[in-house]
């Protein structure tokens, strides 16, 4: 009888310490130059086109094709006294806990955060 625990508690502590977890880490990305002018048609519209488009076209619902996009995100979807509560940058946030099924990439993120805090114009 002690065989048998001693083999099962010898088993317990062999599958215990023989696992190794990898610590998920945030991407850390140097600081984006907030003395850029983020451009909504050259950095923000492809970020949509390549991320959001294909379930936000012009079936129904909101669409974010170029064209469309800045209409139907401005004002609604941006929220002016917290710039990180915007639906637009908040849905799709990747250090986020929405649950939506496309999220930006880090860099992205960052992107479209500073074009919201430069006050989400149509340039």
């Amino acid at each position: 009888m002690k065989k048998i625990y001693f083999i099962v508690v010898l088993g317990i502590l062999g599958i215990t310490y023989s696992c190794t977890y990898n610590e998920f880490v945030i991407e850390e990305l140097p600081p984006i130059d907030t003395t850029i002018v983020i451009s909504f048609i050259d950095t923000i519209q492809p970020i949509f086109d390549s991320k959001c488009v294909k379930c936000h076209g012009s079936a129904g619902g909101l669409n974010l094709e170029a064209g469309n996009s800045y209409a139907n995100i401005v004002p609604d979807r941006i929220n002016e006294g917290i710039h990180e509560e915007s639906l637009i940058y908040k849905k799709s946030d990747p250090a986020g806990t929405d649950s939506h099924s496309t999220k930006y990439s880090a860099e992205e993120a960052q992107l479209v955060l500073l074009w919201i805090e430069q006050g989400a114009e149509n340039n």
